[in-house]
């Protein structure tokens, strides 16, 4: 905490893995050309968003940290909750003792979709010699930790009233202008080192190839496969197409002819998925028999099934396993594409 700036919200939830982040950081501290204080430590993101944001999140994420050779500390936002949003100072203080009325509400976990010791990603670096003749590849993977939840909801400079060590570090907000990243990975920003990511799309500064190659690292979890070989049985072979946010009525009856002209001279079926649930249904009534999953089938059938049988548990708890449910589908979908 105190050698290397690392607020206890952090270390408090770490358990086993603390020593392995504590190897991490001596790496950092004995690496060429370092000096402990200047240039970037840690990189934490924080990752929220609709699915198909998340996983341009993860995989800008892990391609920053396979470029900078750095730890990534991983937090995965509750499906309903938004990277950054604030919370009441009187939860916060709950947040800090861990009470399990405010720690555990609206939690999710990064290990629930994803297998956090079979995820890693390789920095791909070209060694040329002077004439250009040879070349080969230098491979580091990633050190990637989960944490359960982000405790500082508010802005750093708030929760350093509790923690001094959260003043070290750098907060980036999707939306907002990337040179601060970009400031912080070059150790510009004075009395920073660590780097948060509160981000629910992808970073512009991480290359194509870089979130490429993060995205084939990811593992899902074993739940996550199963249901995305159930999925890839039933649209194995057809044509997949994800419909964009922001499409109108008539713009979405003209995709769904122009798909259903491919499909038909094709001979195949059509797997439509996307953005908005309401646009899905649209686009796949207007495919008719071509839609290879009807259009009312969007709700995931656990969720009445979890409904019905937990009557002995609040409606809040409900809602968060149906959320949690929602977006297993999600993600099982875009794979499955």
């Amino acid at each position: 905490h105190d050698a290397y700036g690392v607020p206890w919200d952090v270390i408090s939830q770490l358990d086993s893995a603390r020593g392995d982040l504590l190897i991490a950081l001596r790496a950092i501290h004995a690496a060429a050309n370092s000096r402990w204080g200047r240039g970037l430590g840690l990189i934490f993101a924080e990752i929220s968003g609709s699915p198909a944001e998340r996983l341009l999140s993860l995989a800008s994420a892990m391609g920053l940290a396979a470029e900078r050779r750095r730890p990534l500390v991983i937090t995965w936002s509750a499906a309903s909750s938004k990277s950054g949003e604030s919370v009441s100072p009187s939860a916060q203080q709950q947040n800090r003792r861990g009470d399990a009325t405010a720690s555990d509400s609206g939690v999710d976990s990064f290990n629930e979709y994803f297998d956090e010791k079979l995820s890693s990603v390789s920095h791909e670096q070209n060694l040329l010699s002077p004439d250009k003749r040879m070349e080969q590849a230098e491979a580091e993977s990633v050190r990637l930790f989960v944490l359960r939840e982000w405790k500082c909801r508010e802005r750093l400079d708030v929760c350093m009233d509790w923690d001094k060590a959260y003043g070290r570090v750098v907060e980036f907000t999707t939306g907002r202008d990337e040179s601060v990243v970009q400031r912080a990975i070059a150790g510009e920003i004075r009395g920073k080192h660590h780097l948060l990511l509160r981000l629910s799309m992808g970073l512009n500064l991480v290359s194509k190839a870089a979130k490429v190659r993060a995205l084939a690292a990811l593992v899902p979890s074993g739940q996550l496969v199963r249901r995305v070989h159930a999925l890839s049985s039933a649209v194995s072979g057809s044509l997949g197409v994800y419909i964009g946010a922001g499409l109108k009525q008539k713009a979405l009856v003209a995709v769904a002819q122009r798909i259903a002209r491919q499909a038909k001279a094709r001979k195949v079926g059509v797997f439509a998925i996307g953005e908005n649930d309401d646009d899905v249904r649209e686009v796949r009534s207007q495919l008719g028999e071509l839609a290879i999953i009807p259009p009312d089938n969007i709700t995931s059938s656990h969720s009445s099934m979890r409904e019905g049988s937990s009557a002995d548990r609040s409606q809040a708890e409900i809602e968060q396993e149906n959320e949690k449910d929602e977006l297993h589908r999600r993600l099982a979908e875009l794979y499955a594409l």
